[in-house]
């Protein structure tokens, strides 16, 4: 399965490498239920592709500062939000054969990334990444306020001391 799942993300994601100079930096695989992730890096951008859970998911950071991973849902909401414009959300937990729910998932993130991979590079390069950064944060917290119908100041409260 492994081997299965390595060659299916370099063939869907292969355009990292052959269009915007990315390299395949590492492949982890943390246990027998398909948990795993792939890196790829370029100049300015971590590129992390993730399973966990039967669920894939695509992170983004800046080369500059890997800790601080973005969901690439977020980012492109947040690429669309004057738009009108919108990414549908999937869901492939009927899909009960791992390898097709794999596949579908895998076609769909790589050909999102593909199209708003140059709009991506302008928030995560190195020049304008603080700022962009800041802008993307700000909204993610919004967004998270407005999802779960949170106060404003709920991510600024100090926890209590114990």
């Amino acid at each position: 399965m492994e081997r299965k799942i390595i060659k299916e993300i370099k063939n869907q994601f292969s355009f990292l490498i052959s269009r915007f100079d990315f390299e395949m930096q590492k492949i982890n695989f943390f246990d027998k239920n398909n948990v795993f992730n792939i890196i790829y890096k370029s100049k300015n951008v971590l590129i992390k592709i993730e399973n966990d859970r039967r669920e894939l998911f695509v992170r983004i950071a800046s080369r500059n500062l890997p800790k601080y991973e973005i969901d690439l849902s977020i980012v492109i909401e947040y690429l669309n939000m004057y738009r009108s414009r919108k990414i549908e959300s999937n869901f492939y937990s009927e899909i009960k054969n791992f390898e097709k729910c794999f596949y579908l998932q895998t076609k769909r993130l790589a050909k999102i990334l593909l199209l708003y991979y140059p709009m991506i590079l302008n928030i995560f390069h190195a020049k304008y990444y603080k700022n962009n950064i800041k802008k993307l944060d700000d909204f993610a917290r919004k967004r998270a306020e407005c999802f779960f119908n949170l106060p404003k100041d709920s991510f600024i409260k100090k926890a209590p001391d114990f």
